[in-house]
This record gives C-alpha cells, structure tokens and sequence, in this order.
C-alpha cells in the first residue's frame, strides 16, 4: 500500500477594531487571504467609543503576532485618514479572471473613484452587459476589504452600486476618503 503525506496549509485569524467596527483579518502562509468586517457578516454591529477601541488596539498590540503586524500599520494608517505608503503581502484567491478584476481594483489610488462599466473596458473591449455583470460578481466575491478596495467602484451616474457591507458602510469609507459626498 502507498502512502501520500499531505499538508494542509494553516491559517490564522485577528479579530481588529476599527471605527467603522470590527475587521476579520486571516493570514496563511504569510500572507492575507481574508479581511471583513464581520459585524455585518452577523448583523450585530455594536458600536464602540473611541476611548474603548484605542484601548482595545492598544491591548491587542502587546500581544500581537508578527504576521498581523503589517495588517494592523496599514490599517491603523488608513482609519486615520491618512493614504498607507505600503501594502501587506496578500494572496488573491479566485479564478483568473476574478485575480484580473481584483487587480484593476488594487490599482484605484485612494481618493478617486471607477465604475463598474470603466472597469469592463479594461478588461476588454467587449463592454456588453453581460461582462459588466461578470465584473460586478467578481468585484462583489472580493475577500479583502478596503485593501484591494472594491469601495471605489460606484455603478453609473455616480451611484454607490452594491457594496457586501451595505451602502452605509461604503458611503461611510468613501466619505473617509473625501471621494464622495451624500446628495443632499
């Protein structure tokens, strides 16, 4: 009989506090897979006083594992306001034209915006409806939130299109960004 060693890949997970709620970060191999916000994955956002959080960081941060450290620099950065001049190692998990998509998105700067139909002329120059759907499907299957920044990406005419946390939350992110302002 033969036999065949097989390794299995281990991932580990941080909870992180952020003002707009808590972030699911997960790491494997070294790099991040995952990150949501995960009271909207369970629907029971609490919010928390700035006090609480900085407190709740600054524990987390006296026990924090190498891996996450990075994660955590780009999103203490990024919460408060300012553009993180370094991005953590990710790895992009999805089919290759999804890893195509989310690559686009990697490439919006902070404080500017696209739309789904701009990304579907990159992609190719067969803009039909139904690649404009493939794209939003890829842009929604997004595992890494506000770093490869599916956020930016509004539908036509300037609306704030689907976003997997709700549009209050992407309101909330591009308002951060100063990239968008509510019609009043």
């Amino acid at each position: 009989m033969e036999y065949k060693e097989i390794k299995y890949a281990m991932s580990k997970s941080l909870s992180i506090m952020t003002p707009f709620g808590p972030l699911e970060a997960t790491i494997m191999l070294g790099s991040l897979i995952s990150l949501n916000f995960t009271d909207y994955i369970l629907g029971d956002h609490v919010d928390v006083s700035p006090d609480d959080r900085e407190e709740e960081t600054e524990r987390r941060k006296s026990f924090l594992e190498p891996e996450f450290e990075g994660v955590v620099r780009w999103l203490d950065i990024y919460f408060g306001g300012e553009i993180p001049d370094f991005e953590p190692i990710i790895k992009l998990m999805g089919t290759p034209f999804q890893n195509e998509v989310w690559g686009l998105l990697r490439s919006i700067p902070y404080g500017k915006v696209t739309t789904y139909g701009e990304i579907s002329k990159m992609v190719s120059k067969d803009n039909s409806t139904r690649l404009s759907m493939a794209v939003g499907r890829a842009v929604a299957r997004n595992e890494i939130a506000l770093i490869v920044p599916c956020h930016r990406v509004l539908g036509a005419g300037g609306r704030l299109g689907g976003y997997p946390y709700g549009p209050d939350m992407k309101a909330k992110l591009l308002c951060l960004e100063a990239t968008w302002k509510p019609s009043t």
